[in-house]
């Protein structure tokens, strides 16, 4: 579930209560994170991203990667700065300002993709480190800043592995997941592969099919299909080593 905009009521009190004025939507392309728009200070002009969808859960999830600023830009996660909430009880996430997200950019060269898939390796291997999954790596959930550096957000599918419950539900796209890849779990290996996948898709869209799903085979023959040595070596690791 995905929100296109905020009302009306909600734009006017975040404007009156936490002087944010919100500026219209981060961007208007299908697949892209739509419940995310833009918004500047009052104060001093500066720009900012509000995410409004789950926002507290998120905020709560980000709270536990123990990241200040810097310290959050330098392993490439999205520092949420903080939650506010009006006086209608919407909540939503402070966030960094970013140029756009992945997914709306048609394809990368693949000297382009490696650089940046290893920034979110590092994004992910800190969730790792703390047995997080996030369990929905994808180019919508991938923004990019002026630098065209990568930066991995949308934590409210994390998982803690240690606190999952059996029956516990959990948010994945699974048009991005090969069919095969049994069984269907939060692992650090679905985090792996769905980062593969992440890297094909943004080479070339057309690699592998949304529509009609794919099979793990697909996905390493894609792979060693690729030119650049080094990012067929980083993903058939990601996909076959990675545990």
């Amino acid at each position: 579930m995905a929100i296109d905009y905020p009302h009306r009521p909600t734009v006017h009190r975040f404007e009156t209560d936490h002087e944010l004025i919100v500026n219209g939507p981060f961007n208007v392309d299908s697949g892209t994170p739509a419940e995310l728009v833009r918004a500047y200070s009052r104060l001093d002009g500066s720009p900012k991203i509000l995410k409004f969808y789950d926002a507290g859960k998120e905020y709560s999830i980000y709270s536990k990667f123990d990241l200040d600023s810097d310290s959050a830009r330098a392993v490439h996660l999205v520092h949420y700065e903080t939650l506010i909430c009006d006086e209608g009880g919407k909540k939503a996430v402070v966030m960094q300002p970013f140029n756009h997200a992945l997914v709306q950019v048609p394809f990368y060269p693949e000297h382009v993709v490696l650089n940046g898939i290893q920034s979110i390796m590092l994004a992910m291997q800190h969730l790792h480190n703390k047995d997080i999954v996030h369990c929905d790596i994808k180019p919508a959930n991938i923004l990019v800043d002026t630098r065209g550096d990568w930066f991995l957000c949308d934590y409210g599918s994390c998982v803690e592995l240690k606190e999952r419950k059996a029956n516990q539900k959990t948010r994945y796209t699974v048009s991005y997941i090969p069919m095969d890849l049994k069984p269907l779990q939060p692992s650090k290996k679905l985090d792996a592969v769905l980062l593969a996948v992440t890297a094909l898709f943004t080479i070339n869209p057309k690699v592998l099919s949304l529509l009609n799903r794919f099979l793990l085979k697909v996905v390493i023959d894609a792979i060693r299909n690729l030119t650049n040595e080094d990012m067929k070596t980083l993903l058939l690791n990601l996909v076959t080593n990675y545990a």
